[in-house]
């Protein structure tokens, strides 16, 4: 065998190779976005920020939760409006990243620029889901970082609980920043 069609063979079962796991690694990632689908459908949504103090602000509204992108993406839309009538639409991006092996999910708001992004854990019942900022901030001197949890209190009921640090404690400790129920739609 010439030096080039021993280079084109190798090259030929590398390319193979290489596609072959991209693929796997395709389907194994639409496997997990598949643990995801108790997600999916419309939900009426309320979300308290700040319930612990003595003025909350309330915002209702309706999300939508659908399979995106090839399926390889859960894309959640909400259209929600406070009491002062103001309105704002938000979207979550969820997806399955194989090289970290967990979940990422970005959020983008209309009400205010940037993003977050953040990664989460399933528990092994699939009901309760560790949510974690990815990039602490500074405001006001301190490096703030967030967490939540997420919890499927039955299968057409979800409560999202957000935290964020004001201190170094434990996440436990941290107060409770908002406090959003999912009800879904029949």
């Amino acid at each position: 065998m010439t030096m080039t069609k021993t280079a084109g063979a190798v090259t030929f079962l590398l390319m193979s190779s290489i596609v072959g796991a991209m693929q796997a690694s395709a389907q194994g990632a639409q496997e997990q976005v598949k643990r995801l689908a108790p997600l999916i459908g419309t939900w009426d949504t309320e979300d308290i920020y700040r319930p612990e103090s003595p003025t909350p602000s309330i915002e209702r509204g309706v999300r939508r939760c659908a399979y995106a992108l090839g399926d390889r993406y859960i894309e959640c839309v909400t259209m929600a409006t406070n009491a002062r009538g103001l309105g704002r639409e938000y979207r979550f991006y969820i997806t399955w990243d194989p090289e970290r092996g967990r979940y990422t999910m970005l959020s983008i708001w209309s009400n205010v620029g940037g993003l977050q992004l953040t990664t989460f854990a399933i528990d092994s019942t699939g009901r309760e889901w560790d949510i974690r900022g990815t990039a602490p901030y500074v405001e006001n001197g301190i490096e703030r970082r967030t967490w939540s949890t997420l919890t499927f209190a039955a299968p057409d009921s979800i409560v999202w609980l957000g935290r964020y640090n004001l201190s170094s404690d434990s996440p436990t400790s941290w107060p409770v920043s908002f406090r959003e129920t999912w009800r879904r739609r029949r």
